[in-house]
């Protein structure tokens, strides 16, 4: 049994202290994640820098709590600049996904190259198997056309299309390039794990089917460090939310490591599109 706690670091933002403390005291009380231990840090700019200081050692986990007119992940990056080059995770409900360029740009000429995204496409494979425990993820990759008629654009056929034919000769289940106004439109997305966006409003078309918290993790950093992205007020309800699913990564990692350390061995086959272990 895991005895030991594990420790997070919280960044008030602009929530009130004594609510998120309210909200900690209540799951303790009633022994819900009762193996972690919160410690809050001041609101404002200077608090968010001040708790980078601090949980860079000694903490497991970093929250983030949104802060109007703060790029928290640009000051995550300016703080360890090893950061610039790994992939930002997102989950949103029950599912996750990634952007093939940014969170913060919609320009399509900023897209990278067949290999970069490649290397997108298999850091979030991995992202997902030792973040979230799923252990062979079935990714989707979307067009950057917003044309329904299914014709591939300029930008699928030279880049995208490659990319995922590569990723998937390295036997990641990885499919695409779908129109997302198509894709979302029925049930299809629910057949896969996580999402390869190439922009953001792409990305809102799918999380604008939810109520929930969009959380935003960076997937390589030396702590877990995750800040909710979302347009509800309720910052009681967002510091919960967000508390669970930084805990359940927290565990996830723990259990992937110990699995890790003597896997079995066993290959993969791939017949009709479909991927087996054996």
């Amino acid at each position: 049994m895991d005895t030991q706690k594990r420790k997070i670091a919280v960044a008030l933002g602009n929530a009130d202290k004594s609510a998120l403390e309210a909200v900690y005291k209540t799951l303790l009380d009633h022994q819900v994640l009762d193996q972690i231990q919160v410690t809050f840090f001041p609101g404002g700019i200077e608090g968010l820098e001040k708790t980078l200081e601090e949980a860079s050692s000694g903490f497991d986990a970093m929250i983030a709590m949104p802060l109007e007119g703060v790029d928290i992940p640009k000051i995550w990056r300016e703080k360890w600049t090893a950061l610039k080059d790994t992939l930002q995770v997102s989950t949103c409900g029950g599912l996750h996904y990634i952007t093939l360029i940014s969170e913060n740009t919609n320009d399509i000429q900023f897209l990278p190259d067949i290999e970069k995204n490649v290397m997108h496409i298999e850091k979030f494979s991995e992202a997902l198997k030792s973040m979230f425990l799923l252990t062979l993820p079935r990714l989707a990759v979307m067009s950057t056309s917003k044309n329904t008629d299914g014709k591939a654009s300029k930008e699928d056929k030279e880049i995208l299309i490659p990319a995922v034919q590569k990723a998937f000769e390295k036997m990641i289940p990885v499919f695409g390039t779908f129109s997302s106004e198509v894709f979302f439109a029925s049930d299809s997305f629910l057949r896969f794990n996580g999402f390869c966006f190439v922009n953001r409003e792409q990305a809102d078309t799918m999380i604008n089917r939810y109520e929930g918290i969009n959380i935003l993790f960076e997937a390589e950093a030396p702590i877990v460090l995750a800040t909710p992205i979302t347009k509800l007020t309720d910052k009681e309800e967002i510091f919960r939310e967000t508390l669970y699913k930084v805990n359940d990564v927290l565990r996830s990692q723990k259990e992937f490591a110990e699995m890790s350390k003597n896997p079995l061995k066993f290959e993969l086959k791939r017949e009709n599109n479909e991927f087996q272990a054996f």
